[in-house]
């Protein structure tokens, strides 16, 4: 275990590098919306513009590194990044963060896209689960990190962003410099539109909607209370420190008592908590932060406990299908629920937004009721697979995922017999993984990348061609 995690050591740095820099993204820029006086809803529209293109490029990205490769395409993504949030400095006019937003959102789904699939070729069958909840408490803290580095310092908003540039820059470096192969294909996304308006992806919309609205307007939100950015940024990082804490207890619940319960349990006491808060509680700091750190626990995992919901009804060999449109309903909720809350918030109180929270909770904790399958149905909560801790990204991470059965995950590597000679984890049998998988190609010693180093990976050699629904 611990030699996988470090041979996917540059990736993991990476992804820190770039969440990091992503973080301080995220908080800043509703910020900077608000201090040069626009609206709530046109600030609320940037950030939708964003989780939109974040969504197309899940279904673009994948044909790039088809053609060109991974380690190019993660160049040109992170170039193309950068200079998108660099360009956001410069840009006065509300269209142009419009469209500099998507184009950033296509590049960050790119990113995600390009690790994860590396992350899925170079991870032992065996290890996929540690290796995916590793990967994803990485996200999580690089994004906590970064509400802790805007709370520490006083830099006017422009000196944060170039910050936040650099890091997306520096990710280039570990994966840039890596003399590891990259896989050869990904997967993409499947999905019928009839099957992503399903009644059973309700949750995931309502998930959807809290998470961005949060991220699109709880900036706002803080500094019409009166907040200053490191205020602001305590209460970000409230709401990703108790996601993070209650990730795990609530995962293991759900195993015990059923997904859809969980998560109606997380809506009924979100719009319970939301509502003292709004009737009782005061606006001084202490109880927001205290309000912050219990909406991020009720809602940051929501988006795993849906997956989760998901995989009950689904056999293995959907399952990465189903993930993706799960996939889809999240960002739909992303997208219209930053639209709906901030046209609701522009010109009125603050108090406006927890309102809404209020009732997307309610929502939320109706359609999941709603959701529970009758007794006999299915597996019962003790029979289904156990939680993972999903990352909210890209339809690749949930290839990783121990759940699927997807034909294009990686291989397990050979283990020595006892006794025997070792085998390296990374040289494993290609004939033989590639016979396992249906796989009757021929790998190259120099792939898409023109890594030159005249070594053929395991990932690379043995990578059956994956499904590309």
């Amino acid at each position: 275990m611990i030699h996988s995690v470090w041979a996917i050591g540059s990736l993991l740095l990476s992804v820190g590098l770039l969440l990091f820099g992503h973080g301080i993204h995220l908080t800043l820029l509703p910020l900077v919306a608000e201090a040069r006086g626009w609206s709530a809803g046109t600030n609320a529209m940037t950030t939708s513009a964003y989780f939109l293109g974040f969504g197309a490029g899940c279904l673009i990205v994948p044909r790039w590194l088809l053609r060109i490769g991974h380690i190019r395409v993660f160049g040109v993504l992170v170039a193309v990044a950068t200079a998108s949030l660099l360009a956001l400095i410069l840009a006065p006019s509300s269209w142009q963060w419009l469209a500099l937003r998507f184009v950033y959102g296509i590049a960050i789904s790119g990113i995600y896209l390009t690790v994860e699939s590396w992350l899925n070729a170079e991870t032992q069958a065996r290890f996929r689960g540690a290796l995916l909840a590793v990967y994803a408490f990485v996200t999580l803290i690089a994004m906590f990190g970064a509400q802790l580095l805007l709370q520490g310092i006083r830099y006017d908003a422009g000196s944060l962003l170039t910050v936040a540039a650099i890091c997306l820059s520096l990710a280039a470096l570990p994966i840039g410099l890596t003399r590891r192969q990259a896989p050869r294909v990904v997967a993409s996304p499947h999905f019928r539109v009839d099957a992503l308006l399903n009644a059973a992806n309700l949750p995931a919309v309502a998930a959807g909607t809290l998470a961005g609205t949060f991220w699109a307007l709880a900036p706002v939100y803080t500094a019409r209370l009166g907040f200053d950015g490191q205020e602001t940024a305590r209460f970000m990082a409230a709401v990703v420190g108790g996601g993070m804490l209650a990730v795990y207890p609530l995962g293991w619940l759900s195993d015990k008592l059923g997904r859809a319960q969980v998560l109606a349990g997380l809506g009924f006491v979100g719009l319970l908590t939301t509502l003292v808060y709004l009737i009782v509680a005061g606006r001084g700091e202490a109880p927001v932060m205290l309000y912050g750190l219990a909406f991020g626990a009720f809602t940051m995992p929501l988006y795993a406990l849906c997956v989760a919901l998901a995989n009950d009804n689904a056999s293995g060999h959907d399952f990465v299908e189903i993930g993706s449109i799960m996939i889809m309903a999240n960002a739909l909720g992303m997208v219209l629920g930053p639209l709906v809350a901030g046209a609701l918030l522009s010109g009125r109180t603050p108090a406006v937004l927890p309102w809404f929270w209020a009732g997307a909770f309610a929502v939320l904790g109706i359609v999941a009721t709603l959701a529970r399958r009758p007794a006999g149905a299915g597996a019962s909560p003790g029979e289904t697979a156990a939680f993972e801790l999903v990352p909210r990204t890209v339809p690749e991470a949930l290839v990783i995922d121990p759940r699927s059965d997807e034909p294009g995950e990686a291989p397990e590597r050979a283990v020595a017999e006892p006794g025997g000679p070792e085998t390296a984890p990374g040289e494993a049998d290609a004939d033989a993984a590639s016979a396992a998988h249906g796989d009757t190609g021929t790998a190259s010693s120099r792939g898409p990348d023109g890594d030159g180093d005249g070594e053929v990976s395991a990932a690379d050699a043995a990578a059956p061609v994956r499904d590309t629904r």
